[in-house]
């Protein structure tokens, strides 16, 4: 990997610029309202198939901490109605204690978060991770790692993982079937061809060997990890910029199915 110079602001939670409007507002808890009965819910086959719902509950299992909160994109033009309506969104809502919308201009939703996962949901996912039923890049990449301390002196570095031949590789296989790719691919459409998702406790040795991480090249023209410390830990996965062969597959696929994309493309209302 080669070294980065920092070069990204990030500026104070919630910041509405980040999200290309004048204000934000935080709605009040909707897992409530739209929560489907668990006990109707096949939610063992549901997660076992559902893209997001694994990168979610992958997220809570890789960070600990049930009160963090994971965070999805909405696609601009959707109602608060359609969000709440979507089958997906009702029923990780009915395994998340937490769920608010973030809104921005004209109450439109611009995010929706998600935090405190069940006992019953968590011990699904984990069940599955055992017994090997998620996604590999999934399991490998959103593993639990050793608690690190770091310096308050730490300084910020950034590394970029260069492609390399063994990265040129079957991308539509990659973009369609590797969930975490698929996740994250739909996420940087819906954020302007950029994305950052936390990652933490990966050495750069260990990203350089992981062959999912090569799979990320495969499909985005960057892919830089953030992190801290004179030994490097990772803290935030960058992403940037998919190729211009995967959106065309992907353009090809959403065609075919008739799926909605942001913007001028279509997106799937999962």
């Amino acid at each position: 990997m080669a070294l980065l110079e920092p070069r990204l602001k990030v500026g104070p939670d919630g910041y509405a610029g980040n999200y290309g409007c004048d204000k934000l507002e935080l709605s009040t808890n909707i897992a409530d309202f739209i929560a489907l009965d668990y006990s109707r819910i096949d939610f063992e086959n549901f997660l076992s198939t559902n893209t997001i719902a694994q990168v979610i509950f992958g997220f809570f299992y890789h960070t600990y901490e049930k009160h963090n909160r994971a965070e999805l994109t909405i696609p601009s033009g959707l109602s608060q109605f359609e969000v709440m309506s979507m089958t997906t969104i009702r029923i990780l809502s009915s395994v998340c204690r937490d769920v608010r919308m973030l809104l921005g201009d004209q109450k439109q939703p611009v995010s929706i978060y998600f935090k405190e996962p069940s006992e019953e949901a968590m011990r699904c996912f984990c069940n599955l991770k055992e017994n090997r039923k998620i996604d590999s890049a999934v399991d490998i990449i959103l593993r639990r790692n050793s608690s690190w301390d770091m310096p308050d002196n730490s300084c910020c570095r950034f590394f970029e993982l260069v492609s390399t031949p063994k990265c040129e590789m079957n991308i539509f296989d990659i973009s369609l079937n590797n969930y975490f790719v698929n996740f994250l691919l739909n996420e940087t459409i819906k954020n302007k061809g950029s994305y950052g998702f936390p990652l933490c406790g990966w050495q750069q040795g260990e990203i350089e060997e992981t062959i999912q991480f090569d799979h990320l090249c495969a499909v985005f023209e960057r892919v830089q990890f953030v992190g801290y410390g004179q030994d490097w830990f990772s803290t935030n996965l960058i992403v940037t910029n998919p190729r211009k062969r995967v959106l065309e597959i992907v353009e090809q696929i959403t065609t075919v199915r008739g799926m909605k994309l942001p913007g001028n493309r279509q997106f799937r209302r999962t």
